[in-house]
């Protein structure tokens, strides 16, 4: 079984074979555990936001335009 790390809340979690408790999200490259993921199903609101626009910026990855609602998108 295979641990990740969830990036917005630090828990960890189980995702390897038959048990996938997080996701990971190509386009952010980062990994987030189900409570974080669908704790943010219409977007990441500032303090999550800024956390990943950071992450981003550091890989030199493109930042997504805000969504409808003023937030990062999901995915």
């Amino acid at each position: 079984m295979v641990k990740e790390k969830c990036f917005l809340c630090g828990r960890e979690f189980d995702f390897g074979p038959h048990v996938y408790d997080g996701k990971f999200l190509s386009s952010y490259k980062i990994s987030l555990c189900m409570n974080c993921y669908n704790s943010n199903y219409d977007g990441y609101a500032a303090n999550n936001g800024n956390k990943i626009i950071k992450h981003l910026t550091s890989m030199n990855l493109d930042v997504p335009e805000l969504n409808s609602k003023g937030l990062l998108p999901r995915e």
